[in-house]
């Protein structure tokens, strides 16, 4: 992913908002991601070039578990979405963990997105539990 990427990338994110987000500073949290090695921005484009996925990585380590390379955003556009696209940005996400020397990759994946659910478990991904997301706006 380059920069110049970021308005295709915030498209194929709406198409998956449920709700209302705010999306003002996008295109800084990006850049930020960007500055962190830990981070990776991935996209795959089709034979004309336009951006057809877009997929946010991140190297994490939690004193409690092992550490993990996580996906933190996959999202196919909702036209191409069954072309086996998916399937790739997880297989790379996998070699990528691999070249990390990280054990595992790791993701979450919301209660309601039943298709997505079975993608992963397709793919030999084992559902590990179900938890509730707080948050306080400060």
């Amino acid at each position: 992913m380059s920069p110049s990427d970021v308005e295709a990338v915030a498209a194929l994110c709406r198409q998956l908002a449920s709700e209302a987000r705010n999306w003002d500073g996008f295109e800084k949290r990006v850049a930020l991601a960007f500055s962190d090695p830990r981070h990776a921005l991935i996209v795959a484009v089709d034979e004309t070039g336009k951006i057809v996925a877009w997929m946010h990585l991140h190297e994490t380590f939690l004193v409690a578990a092992e550490p993990c390379l996580q996906v933190l955003a996959l999202v196919v556009d909702q036209e191409c979405r069954g072309r086996g696209v998916g399937k790739e940005m997880m297989a790379f996400a996998e070699k990528e963990a691999s070249a990390r020397g990280l054990p595992r990759v790791y993701l979450h994946s919301q209660i309601k997105r039943t298709d997505a659910h079975k993608f992963y478990e397709d793919l030999g991904y084992s559902q590990l539990k179900t938890q509730v997301v707080f948050e306080k706006r400060l």
